[in-house]
């Protein structure tokens, strides 16, 4: 079953290119709008959102049909000067 969805910085809402996107064993990653589509068997999941430059994000998903998760938000990490 298709998994689908948008990521996006939590402050701009600008979409993020290049988060890899998780979830047991199954591997996709953002493209440039920040669109990513996983494959997933029927099933409960926790997808993890993951960027060098953003905190991890996680979402749980029973995925039973094909399914849009909607937008998932990422806080930039901030290095202090």
């Amino acid at each position: 079953m298709e998994v689908t969805g948008t990521v996006l910085e939590m402050w701009s809402r600008a979409p993020i290119s290049g988060v890899a996107v998780t979830a047991d064993g199954h591997v996709t990653s953002t493209d440039p709008s920040g669109r990513f589509s996983l494959d997933l068997p029927p099933g409960t999941y926790t997808i993890r959102f993951v960027h060098a430059d953003y905190e991890t994000a996680t979402r749980s998903v029973v995925v039973t049909s094909p399914t849009d998760i909607g937008t998932v938000y990422l806080k930039p990490i901030f290095t202090p000067l």
